[in-house]
């Protein structure tokens, strides 16, 4: 294979491995959240419905505690109206399949990175990984989220440059140039 097109090749890998490890957190990240808003909705519920307030007698005994209580269960009443159309427990389906699919891909890219230290080549080995790979990735991208919270997506960029540097990457001579990189 020629410099320029070894090259292409390699940066192609390299960029989407570390992209993934980038998925990987951005949908580990949405899944927890997700879930933590489920589990919240769900104890605020469970706390205000009407079997919960036989439990809270002693709440109605004082002014506070009839206004307090009075706000808990319209509290209660509303989320369990709305959280129906929150859709929560899909949204936690989908981010399982995303974080799970592109960690799939993570690993598979991480072999493929060392395959490629190792041989220091584009065998026809890494090109069906890689071919295998970018078909994963292709059925994982309806599923991404149309609009990317861009603060996280920076955040986690940030700690892939840390855990990953692209410095400690195996890169073939850069077309061009002689030596390393």
């Amino acid at each position: 294979m020629k410099s320029a097109a070894l090259f292409d090749c390699v940066k192609s890998i390299n960029d989407t491995f570390r992209t993934a490890l980038m998925n990987r957190k951005y949908y580990g990240h949405r899944l927890t959240a997700t879930r933590s808003r489920s589990v919240v909705l769900d104890i605020i519920i469970a706390v205000g419905t009407s079997s919960a307030v036989g439990a809270w007698f002693i709440w109605k005994e004082t002014s506070a505690g009839k206004n307090a209580w009075a706000v808990v269960a319209g509290l209660a009443a509303l989320l369990a109206l709305i959280k129906p159309f929150l859709n929560l427990p899909k949204q936690i389906e989908k981010y399982s399949k995303l974080f799970v699919g592109h960690g799939d891909v993570f690993y598979d890219l991480k072999a493929i990175t060392t395959e490629l230290a190792r041989v220091r080549d584009y065998t026809s080995k890494v090109q069906e990984a890689h071919d295998r790979v970018f078909q994963r990735i292709k059925q994982l991208a309806p599923e991404d989220d149309p609009v990317i919270n861009e603060n996280l997506r920076r955040r986690f960029f940030e700690e892939v440059n840390r855990e990953i540097p692209v410095e400690s990457l195996w890169w073939p001579r850069k077309p061009g140039r002689k030596g390393g990189k």
